[in-house]
């Protein structure tokens, strides 16, 4: 069977997907149930470890928005099939500084552990980019990804594909347009050193495209290896800035270091740094899809963005103060009270 080559894939148009979202943000407002005042967010619950709280409830939750109680009308875990978008950046501060590029590969590695442990149940799509981006569709499926991606490991195709600026923000907006119409609990996963210095939005775009979306943001953070970025630092958003558009989200990041040995042919580890960085990835995995749905109401409409305040209420054997609760902080107006 012939490996896929990293040339087949449909390219795909930063600038085009960026300039549609940008112009139609309104219209992918979070999704609300009888009215503006009903919303729908995803929260998760985990304790110091990262292991997930099961068994929660409406009265476990209690909520304000500004300043007004917010009612919790439901909690259920959620179950649903995930889409999930593998970013995975291609850019040339990815390839590493050593001579076998282990920082391109742990990526590549990264991106095959997000394939293989979820699909064929969910379905996954992969966008490759730099100052391009390329996609493997999600009807392409599991076995074209990890093909595209093996395709991607000799070191004279990682010297031609691995290069350039990143834009790391329209590949973000590029993931929403190929999601399409957004369905409760879709996905981005980011696999990138978190740096952009090309994108045209900036991050606060990039972050109203996110929340209007409905998806939550996930990220595996390669360390920098000490690149140097080529523009002035000033117009640059870092890995920091994209950790915490993430956690706006309702998602969330881990950083994850870079291995001692490169990996085996098939995406192989050593038994040690596999055990280390499958227990990383774990906890974004849990976050993921250990998932509650929370149907609340609000006593006032949203005229702007605003802080959503979400608390676990103290019960017998539910200390909030040895868990973390995670959700989208910031509610959105609907599309009427935009206009």
């Amino acid at each position: 069977m012939q490996e896929s080559s990293p040339s087949r894939h449909r390219p795909l148009l930063l600038a085009l997907a960026t300039a549609l979202l940008l112009t139609a943000l309104p219209a992918h407002a979070q999704e609300q149930a009888d009215s503006c005042l009903r919303r729908t967010v995803f929260a998760t619950v985990v304790d110091r470890d990262g292991y997930p709280i099961a068994g929660l409830s409406a009265e476990n939750f209690q909520g304000k928005f500004l300043g007004r109680p917010v009612k919790i009308l439901s909690v259920k875990s959620d179950t649903l099939p995930r889409r999930i978008v593998i970013l995975l950046d291609a850019s040339g501060s990815m390839r590493g500084k050593d001579s076998v590029h282990s920082k391109w590969r742990l990526a590549t590695v990264i991106a095959a552990h997000v394939t293989k442990t979820f699909a064929p149940k969910s379905q996954v799509a992969l966008l490759l980019f730099n100052e391009k981006a390329y996609v493997v569709e999600f009807s392409e499926g599991q076995t074209e990804i990890l093909r595209y991606l093996r395709a991607l490991q000799p070191k004279d195709v990682i010297e031609k594909q691995v290069y350039g600026s990143t834009a790391l923000h329209s590949a973000v907006f590029g993931a929403i347009n190929l999601l399409g119409t957004p369905e409760p609990g879709d996905v981005i996963f980011a696999i990138t050193d978190g740096w952009d210095n090309i994108s045209k939005p900036d991050a606060r775009q990039m972050e109203s495209a996110v929340l209007n979306s409905g998806v939550r943001l996930f990220a595996a953070l390669v360390p920098e290896q000490d690149w140097r970025p080529s523009r002035p630092r000033g117009r640059l958003t870092g890995p920091r800035n994209f950790a915490d558009i993430a956690a706006a989200s309702g998602g969330s990041s881990q950083t994850v270091p870079l291995m001692k040995k490169p990996p085996k042919e098939n995406f192989r580890l050593d038994d040690e740094t596999e055990q280390k960085l499958d227990a990383l990835l774990q906890r974004l995995y849990t976050a993921m899809t250990g998932a509650y749905r929370i149907d609340l109401e609000l006593t006032k409409e949203v005229e702007l963005p605003w802080e959503l305040e979400l608390n676990l209420v103290p019960k017998e054997g539910l200390n909030p103060k040895e868990l973390r609760l995670n959700y989208p902080k910031k509610l959105l107006p609907c599309p009427a009270a935009s206009k």
